[in-house]
């Protein structure tokens, strides 16, 4: 866990105040994400570079071209990001079953580190590539990316035990992880990704033209 220091929005568990508890569970709090979150979404689909399907059995495997593999990141006032799967991901729609979460990449398991200090020494560094969460549904293994370069602080292992958390409330309890992204980074945040307000706007322009 994270030790208390200047501008640590996660103060340690045994010391627990409303900030920290608004900045895990922000959704507790009438209109926090909105007051306090930057949000914006990264649209993927099957094609793009940065698509996180992976087919076990490709040739046995059917992949819908319009597939939505959205994600999000959220930027706290204080900088530190949310990172998730859209609502809009296909793992949300009706049907689609979720087997299995798992933060364990090639050996290492990412919700196992020992984090101390302002300077997060212990957390895994991330260049935006990284995947952080693996998500088997069906004959479909979703590689959930970090996004953004920086230091990967927590991960929600709540997922674990309660993986509807992911289907049911994707941009609220059932966020992916917690990074810590490195200062210039966050300048480029706007630049890399769509805003709420467009995403939204697409979807709604979406949903009209299907009418």
């Amino acid at each position: 866990m994270v030790e208390a220091a200047e501008n640590n929005p996660l103060p340690p568990q045994d010391q627990p105040d409303k900030e920290e508890d608004q900045m895990r569970n922000p959704w507790a709090y009438n209109n926090y994400v909105e007051r306090y979150y930057h949000r914006f979404y990264k649209e993927i689909t099957p094609a793009d570079p940065h698509s996180s399907l992976f087919l076990p059995f490709p040739e046995e495997t059917a992949v819908p071209e319009e597939m939505n593999l959205d994600q999000f990141v959220f930027m706290h006032s204080n900088k530190m990001i949310l990172v998730g799967i859209s609502k809009k991901h296909h793992l949300c729609q009706p049907g689609v079953p979720i087997d299995s979460i798992s933060f364990t990449i090639k050996d290492k398991n990412l919700a196992e580190c020992n984090i101390s200090g302002k300077k997060k020494h212990g957390a895994h560094i991330v260049d935006g590539r990284t995947i952080v969460c693996m998500i088997s549904s069906g004959r479909f293994v979703f590689k959930i990316r970090s996004l953004v370069k920086g230091k990967l602080v927590e991960v929600n292992t709540n997922l674990l035990t309660q993986p509807l958390l992911l289907k049911n409330s994707p941009e609220k309890e059932g966020f992916i992880g917690i990074i810590d992204p490195f200062q210039k980074e966050i300048g480029t945040i706007p630049e890399q990704f769509t805003s709420s307000i467009v995403y939204e706007e697409e979807a709604r322009m979406g949903k009209q033209q299907n009418k």
